[in-house]
């Protein structure tokens, strides 16, 4: 982060962690992209999450769907914008100059280099197992491996 930040509204990994691991648990996204100034290392006291859920088509509305995870985020207290596109109309517009959507493909493409995210990364993957289509769901409490789901 460029600068101490110690407001209880600030942008913290473990509030990271917590959302993704709540979005995945009420939307059941195919991904979550994080992006912005969280990922390039540059928060600040104003600064907030940018997250970008990635639906399977079956999601009719997801102006909706966005509505329900951030409702489910409500005890998260940090700012945030939670963004829900189907799989569809991700892959249409990742590389459309002017979207949005092009800033979340380009921070993943960055983010993968920075060490912060490699490490997030390796926590949420302990969270979560992968089903043979490879998506991923949360990982039973019980069980200490990650397991393929048949």
């Amino acid at each position: 982060m460029s600068e101490t930040v110690d407001v209880p509204w600030a942008v913290t990994p473990e509030k990271v962690e917590a959302v993704a691991r709540k979005s995945v648990e009420v939307s059941r996204p195919v991904r979550i992209i994080l992006f912005g100034s969280y990922v390039r290392g540059k928060t600040d006291r104003n600064g907030d999450l940018d997250a970008l859920a990635v639906t399977d088509d079956a999601v009719k509305n997801p102006r909706k769907e966005a509505v329900r995870i951030r409702r489910a985020l409500r005890s998260i207290f940090m700012p945030m914008d939670i963004l829900v596109a189907a799989e569809s109309q991700w892959k249409a517009l990742e590389d459309r100059p002017g979207l949005i959507y092009q800033e979340a493909a380009r921070a993943r493409f960055e983010a993968s280099r920075q060490t912060r995210t490699v490490r997030m990364r390796l926590r949420l993957k302990r969270l979560f197992c992968t089903t043979t289509q490879g998506r991923r769901y949360p990982r039973p409490e019980h069980s200490g491996e990650p397991k393929s789901i048949q």
